[in-house]
């Protein structure tokens, strides 16, 4: 779940700059 959403960002281009991607980040690794 969390890796889609990585997935998502990266193909958005880094569009959403909120909190979030840190979290995500976290999970990631």
């Amino acid at each position: 779940m969390f890796g889609s959403f990585t997935y998502r960002s990266t193909t958005l281009g880094k569009q959403v700059t909120s909190p979030f991607a840190v979290y995500a980040r976290v999970v990631n690794g």
